[in-house]
C-alpha cells in the first residue's frame, strides 16, 4: 500500500522508538535530527519538486542514521551535512532535472544526476561551506569547488543541462 506524502511526513516527525542498541549520545544526535526535521517542515509546503527532494534527502539521512553501528561523531558529521544539503537544495532551480540523492560517511548528502555513465554530474555536501563536485562528459572529467551560498552555481546548471 503507498502511503501519501503527508504520511510520509508524518512518519519522519513522529518521535523516535528508543533502541537499547543506540547509545545515549546517539539517540541525542537522532532526536536532534528530529528537531531539525520539524524546523524545515514549514518550508517543506513551497517550492516546485523541492518538497519531494526534501522528503527524499530526509528519507535517506534518517534511514542512515538508523544505523546503530554510527559514532556520535559520524550521527554529527552527517546531520552538518545534511543542514548545509537542505540549503543547497533550497537553491535548486526549476529548470533541471531531479537528482537522485544519497548518503556516504565519506562524501555526507550526494546529489547526482546521471544520464549514463559517461555523462554524469555529482555534488556532494558536506560539514563544510563548500559544494564539491565531479562532472564526466564523454571521455572529459571535471572536478572542484563551489562555495555553499543562496544562489544555485551557474556553473553546476551549465554542467546539468550539457548533460541532459
Amino acid at each position: 500500500m503507498a502511503s501519501t506524502l503527508e504520511e510520509e511526513i508524518e512518519l519522519l516527525t513522529s518521535p523516535l522508538i528508543r533502541s537499547p542498541s543506540i547509545s545515549e549520545e546517539g539517540m541525542e544526535v537522532t532526536e536532534e535530527f528530529n528537531d531539525l526535521i520539524e524546523d524545515h517542515f514549514e518550508p517543506l509546503s513551497t517550492g516546485w519538486d523541492k518538497k519531494k527532494i526534501k522528503l527524499d534527502l530526509y528519507k535517506k539521512v534518517y534511514k542512515f542514521l538508523s544505523d546503530e553501528d554510527l559514532t556520535g561523531e559520524e550521527r554529527l558529521q552527517i546531520m552538518s551535512s545534511f543542514s548545509n544539503a537542505i540549503l543547497f537544495a533550497d537553491t535548486l532551480p526549476s529548470t533541471i532535472h531531479t537528482p537522485e540523492i544519497s548518503v556516504d560517511i565519506d562524501f555526507g548528502v550526494i546529489f547526482d544526476w546521471t544520464l549514463t555513465k559517461f555523462k554524469t554530474f555529482s555534488v556532494s555536501i558536506g560539514k563544510g561551506n563548500y559544494l564539491n563536485y565531479a562532472a564526466i562528459y564523454g571521455q572529459s572529467v571535471h572536478h572542484g569547488k563551489e562555495l555553499l551560498g543562496d544562489k544555485f552555481p551557474d556553473s553546476f546548471d551549465l554542467w546539468i543541462k550539457r548533460i541532459f
